[in-house]
């Protein structure tokens, strides 16, 4: 019950918040509440969780809002959606309590937190702990292995030198045994030594294993210590504790509705006072109603450091110095904050290898103080923070890396077009040293470091520090036609898919009506039948309809002949993106698909070209880097926009362009795409850059100047195109979910970027592209599924037509051989039964002829199409199957 109410807390935090909002234009801005209530926030739900919380993630959106009356209007939008209204149905039949009654005590509000391990100051000790202990039996495995691998190697060598060990270990190398001689992973090498009378050797590692024996290798006795001689395990440590909390409208109601619920609990729990209230008790966990809150601990310690919080008897987490620093930077009072203080981490160094951290590390570790994030919504705009917070320090390198401000304010967003919908830029040159600095917090890797940079600068001749960032400041933004590309690539692949579906199963439709004459000829003397309809029902149930015309388009356009014997049969119309009136089916030829008439090919929608801005520095030394790309891709003279220059190059795939301007600000251009030249000619003329958007315009004052990235997206146009795909999908009640989800999202344009402060890293998004992002992803989880179901039929139903066809030669075969089936399926081609064994669709290959089995007694067959080709239509691997007595078999 405990983990249950758990999970439903963290589903209403996270992803229901989010959901939530997305379904309320408004947002958070409207006034109000419970009638009578005062505005509550964030502010009020902490002050009654403990001070020593480890981890808190806690939600308030109960300003504005009526449950209820959302729950109804939620539950009208999901009405055209029969399995969410079974669901909700199910789960209230289970619960024995309707939502809507919930809904009238339970509020959008609450907290989910942890607490440190019993016996712990931190959450870090006991995860320090288990790491330590993982990596020590780690590192002993992996220099047992290495012992067994250099004893293999001196048995090898006895075998080729008389049965005689090598004198020392480096003769293995020398004789190809080894490539190199191991290290143990404790940074320590192995002592080797030999014996002649006997002869024998002995291996010992060196190092120590913590309060393992290091383990040693003898050639008489084989590996001994670390195996056998492991220390006992130590005690088991205490997990963290888990709490939670939300406030509700009633308590009285909520008892109710919990004793109900409990009620058709399988396991009753036991009911236990503590601080005067009554709590249930569940494996250890509790729950229950307390001051206006319903709260519960997963143990009886959290329970009681909880109430202590709750209850002013000790400090709250309002209390605590860096949760009340962080709310500066997160000042959300409507909607998701989550804090995270790492303040502890540094004293869970002590129990790590002391090989993979020193000083140097220990004191960016202690720089480190917290990871925080928050989200609101106002107005259909979702604004949210994620915080690093730091405390400056000369000693640690990485941290100041992280605290040095960028080398001036970022000036792409200047030159690229708002209207292509997207644009990204960040600082290289800030991200290159934090990289640098955060890879020397181990001290195994400095040395590395430092002797990869030399040798990068040795094979290319480019000094990064002098060249390249002396050339470029280091920003680099990239963009291009993505946005306007993607919508005809996403509907072109989509639509492709379900049009190869219905063109497979128009093909299967065809040949099914071909075994149907077949058969209405081997009855009536060898003659087809004038009219299509003659074979139903007997020989085929009914004449199938073109998935494309909606209709039979086979009937009319059948044509039989009696001298010679023979028919043809079309599907009628321009259906399938073919000629017209293909595919065709003949007796004589079998099917014909159109390849001898395509018509020309729908047109492409073409590659995205990428365009990638480099701000200059130093214009000369920029073009000196520019002559060295030259004489590797010599570029030639293309179009010319004022001063400006355009060269192209086509030596590659794609065609590559690039020019470099001073104004509006010294950018240099790359492009790469059939698009290159007309994308930068776009550039150099562009009236409404990125810079000048509202969505721009609006963050422009937040210190621009320390911004070390930044970014804008427009969904608009991709979210029209995933709409219209919506309305041609299979009607489902995905499809609906779908609708619903995009009903509201008619708008998505936002802008991220991340600004370095004296203390802290902040990337901050706002706009409501981030609701538009997962709605978008939802849709097109909905949309991929169907469009390949839909092609994964069309080949399924080929398949199965292929079996009824193989099937159909099988019987006129035995017809024409006293009744008896052939040992195997190549007299079907030589006897002219079928011109050739038919190719599984999804296969891309003969399926059937390595399965076909007979049997004289009772004389039958079968076969069956082998592999799991047809795992997209929900058919197990082995199926269809097809056999003498039973026809076809679609699923076990």
């Amino acid at each position: 019950m405990f983990i249950r109410i758990i999970a439903f807390l963290a589903i209403l935090l996270c992803g229901g918040f989010l959901y939530y909002m997305s379904q309320r234009p408004g947002g958070l801005s409207l006034p109000g509440g419970l009638p009578g209530s005062k505005p509550k926030g964030i502010t009020e739900i902490v002050s009654k969780v403990p001070k020593d919380t480890g981890f808190l993630l806690v939600m308030d959106v109960r300003q504005g809002t009526d449950l209820k009356k959302d729950l109804q209007a939620m539950r009208e939008k999901f009405k055209d959606t029969p399995k969410v209204i079974k669901a909700i149905e199910e789960a209230e039949t289970e619960m024995g309590i309707k939502f809507d009654e919930l809904a009238s005590w339970a509020l959008p509000a609450g907290f989910i937190g942890v607490l440190p391990a019993k016996g712990q100051t931190h959450l870090w000790g006991s995860a320090a702990q288990g790491i330590a202990e993982a990596d020590g039996k780690g590192q002993l495995v992996a220099c047992q292995s290495n012992l067994k691998n250099m004893a293999t190697a001196c048995e090898m060598y006895a075998a080729d030198n008389a049965g005689r060990y090598p004198g020392e270990l480096q003769m293995l190398t020398q004789g190809n045994y080894l490539k190199v001689i191991p290290t143990c992973p404790t940074q320590s090498a192995y002592k080797f030594e030999m014996a002649a009378q006997p002869d024998m050797f002995t291996l010992t590692c060196a190092g120590t294993h913590g309060e393992n024996k290091s383990p040693v290798y003898s050639a008489e006795v084989g590996l001994i210590g670390g195996t056998t001689e492991i220390a006992a395990a130590p005690p088991k440590e205490e997990p963290p504790m888990a709490i939670f909390g939300a406030p509700v409208a009633d308590e009285k109601l909520a008892q109710t509705h919990l004793e109900k619920l409990l009620s058709k609990s399988n396991t009753k729990p036991k009911q236990e006072t503590v601080n005067g209230s009554s709590f249930w008790v569940q494996e250890g966990a509790y729950f229950g109603l307390h001051k206006g809150y319903l709260l519960g601990a997963s143990s009886k310690d959290a329970l009681e450091a909880l109430l202590a919080s709750f209850e002013g008897k000790a400090d709250n987490l309002t209390a605590h110095p860096i949760y009340a620093e962080m709310r500066k930077r997160v000042p959300e009072e409507q909607g998701v904050v989550a804090f995270l203080p790492l303040e502890g981490i540094t004293a869970s160094l002590d129990a790590l290898p002391k090989e993979g951290w020193d000083e140097k590390t220990w004191e960016n570790f202690q720089a480190i103080r917290y990871l925080a994030g928050g989200a609101s919504m106002t107005n259909s705009n979702l604004h949210s923070s994620l915080v690093l917070g730091f405390t400056p320090s000369e000693k640690a390198d990485f941290v100041k890396a992280l605290l040095t401000p960028p080398a001036g304010p970022m000036v792409t967003a200047q030159v690229i077009p708002a209207d292509w919908s997207y644009y990204s830029a960040v600082d290289v040159r800030y991200l290159y040293h934090a990289i640098i600095e955060g890879v020397r917090l181990s001290p195994q890797s400095r040395a590395q470091v430092d002797q990869g940079l030399q040798q990068m600068q040795a094979g290319s001749g480019v000094d990064i520090e002098k060249d390249l960032f002396g050339a470029f400041t280091g920003e680099l933004a990239w963009s291009g036609n993505y946005m306007k590309k993607m919508p005809d690539l996403l509907a072109g692949n989509f639509n492709k898919a379900r049009s190869q579906g219905q063109l497979t199963a128009c093909k299967s439709n065809l040949k099914n009506i071909a075994t149907g004459l077949e058969m209405w000829a081997s009855d009536n003397g060898g003659k087809y039948p004038t009219k299509l309809s003659q074979i139903t029902p007997d020989y085929l149930k009914t004449i199938p309809t073109c998935p494309v015309a909606g209709k039979d388009s086979y009937s009319d356009s059948y044509v039989p002949a009696q001298q010679p014997d023979n028919f043809s049969v079309v599907c009628a119309g321009h259906n399938h993106g073919t000629p017209d009136d293909f595919p065709q089916y003949f007796a004589e030829q079998g099917l014909v698909e159109g390849e001898t008439r395509e018509s020309a090919p729908p047109a492409d929608p073409g590659t995205p070209t990428t365009v990638l801005a480099l701000a200059v520095k130093d214009a000369a030394k920029a073009e000196e880097l520019l002559k060295k790309i030259d004489a590797m891709v010599p570029f030639t003279a293309g179009a010319k926009v004022g001063d400006a220059q355009i060269l192209t190059a086509t030596a590659g795939p794609a065609p590559v362009a690039r020019v470099m301007v001073s104004k509006p600000v010294p950018v240099l251009f790359l492009a790469y795409g059939p698009d290159s030249e007309t994308l930068l000619k776009e550039c150099l003329e562009v009236k409404n850059p990125v810079s000048q958007t509202a969505e721009f315009q609006k963050v422009s004052k937040d210190q621009p100047q320390l911004w070390v990235s930044q970014s804008f997206i427009d969904l608009k146009g991709l979210l029209g195109t995933l709409t219209g795909l919506l309305e041609t999908a299979p009607d489902s009640d995905e499809k609906h979910m779908g609708k619903m989800l995009m009903s509201n999202l008619t708008e998505a344009r936002g802008v991220s970027y991340t600004v370095v402060e004296k203390d802290s890293l902040r990337l901050v998004s706002d706009g409501n592209a981030a609701i538009a992002t997962g709605g978008t992803a939802v849709v097109a989880a909905i949309l991929v599924p169907n469009f390949i179901r839909a092609r994964s039929q069309g080949q399924l139903t080929a398949c199965k037509s292929n079996e009824k066809n193989i099937a159909t030669a099988l019987e006129m075969y035995s017809t024409d051989n006293g009744g008896a089936y052939p040992t195997d399926l190549k007299p079907l081609i030589t006897g002219n039964y079928l011109r050739h064994i038919p190719t599984c669709p999804a296969a891309g290959q003969d399926t059937y002829t390595q399965t076909y089995q007979m049997t004289a007694k009772p004389d039958v067959y079968s076969f069956y199409c082998t592999g799991e080709h047809h795992k997209g239509a929900g058919t197990p691997a082995g199926y269809p199957q097809y056999n003498a007595e039973q026809g076809l078999i679609t699923n076990p």
